[in-house]
């Protein structure tokens, strides 16, 4: 059970990591825009997950 629980946190990890990545950048075509949205979804349902 412990192992899931760090198999999940190390995903959720890697999805916020991934977020902040288009997060910080100044300004974002409309293909990263949706690109950056389809990542908070993709980290938003990790997070519910753990």
């Amino acid at each position: 059970m412990e192992e899931s629980i760090k198999k999940r946190f190390n995903g959720a990890e890697k999805a916020l990591g991934k977020l902040h990545e288009g997060v910080i950048k100044d300004s974002l075509t409309e293909m990263e825009r949706d690109g950056l949205i389809q990542r908070f979804e993709f980290a938003f349902e990790i997070l519910q997950a753990a």
